[in-house]
């Protein structure tokens, strides 16, 4: 199989959001945000022992220990250290970390990598994923392959091991893939959901696979509460870390990101969660499925609900 045409010496480069946090400043930091979530790592749960009071970027350091490229991480660099390690050095993969209240510094960031790495794939982590994707895309005026956003990797992630703890098997031996919003609105294609081939609801049967699914679609909320002021990081660490490996080993894996869509299950001009072909450019093709009529059903009223959302914010931005 062709690789990507650097192999594993293709550079990856991630980084937090800029600095400065909780202050004046054009991207309205203290204003959207004052009380800069950045600035108060410590959590209720762990008090003064919490290992992200001592490593910020821990998510993406994360990332880096579990990909085969070489990696630099930025920990919540100032803009000019950011622009600065673009202009030093070459990377073909860059992927920015945030939360929603910083979304002008991710959009200056993405000003500042169309300015000085036109070509690298980026891979968005911040929330909410499809909406600050197709920011980041319509930014950077890319193509819209090149740009992806983590999507419902994280929860077929979660929906795999889920079945695979319930029957005792590798999560290796389990697929699943899922369409729509990184959203509980999220669609399961259950049909998808099997083991070494076999479909997941012939082992389980229907009743205990529906559980699995609520439980795989609620988990974020339920680790947001279990860690209170922290966040459900690990597994959004390692579905970055895959979708690296996919661009950098040019796999090929198919894999449901969120990209932006032109024709393809009937949405146009908007980034929601699809199976897709992830390989050495990014996106190199979308599985577009035929989906049963309740598949359909769910993911149009999903669709419709982020195209509301997204309009809302470009009438609240405007």
């Amino acid at each position: 199989m062709e690789i990507h045409p650097k192999g594993t010496h293709a550079r990856v480069l991630l980084s937090s959001v800029f600095g400065p946090y909780a202050q004046d400043d054009q991207f309205g930091s203290r204003a959207i945000n004052p009380m800069e979530l950045y600035h108060n790592q410590v959590t209720r749960a762990q008090g003064a022992f919490s290992l992200r009071m001592f490593h910020r970027s821990w998510g993406i350091m994360m990332i880096q220990e579990n990909i085969s490229a070489p990696t630099t991480v930025l920990d919540f660099p100032t803009r000019e250290a950011f622009e600065r390690e673009l202009t030093s050095h070459h990377y073909d993969i860059v992927g920015i970390s945030s939360i929603i209240v910083n979304f002008g510094k991710v959009r200056e960031m993405c000003r500042i990598v169309r300015r000085l790495a036109p070509g690298a794939v980026v891979i968005n982590v911040v929330e909410p994923v499809d909406l600050l994707t197709l920011l980041v895309q319509e930014t950077l005026d890319a193509d819209r392959f090149k740009v992806m956003g983590v999507g419902g990797l994280l929860s077929s992630t979660r929906i795999r091991y889920f079945v695979s703890k319930a029957l005792g098997v590798s999560p290796r031996e389990v697929t699943g893939l899922i369409i729509g919003p990184h959203h509980p609105s999220m669609v399961f294609l259950k049909d998808t959901i099997r083991v070494s081939g076999i479909p997941a609801e012939a082992l389980l049967g229907e009743a205990r696979l529906r559980e699995l699914i609520e439980e795989a679609r609620n988990a974020g909320d339920a680790i947001l509460q279990l860690t209170q002021r922290s966040s459900s990081f690990y597994a959004s660490c390692a579905a970055t870390a895959a979708l690296v490996e996919a661009i950098v080993s040019n796999t090929r894996a198919l894999l449901p990101v969120s990209v932006r869509c032109e024709g393809e299950y009937g949405i146009n001009g908007l980034a929601i969660g699809v199976p897709a072909y992830v390989g050495q450019h990014g996106v190199t093709g979308i599985l577009d499925l035929k989906l049963t009529t309740a598949d359909r059903e769910a993911f149009d009223r999903a669709a419709a609900a982020l195209r509301t959302a997204h309009d809302n914010i470009i009438a609240g931005a405007a």
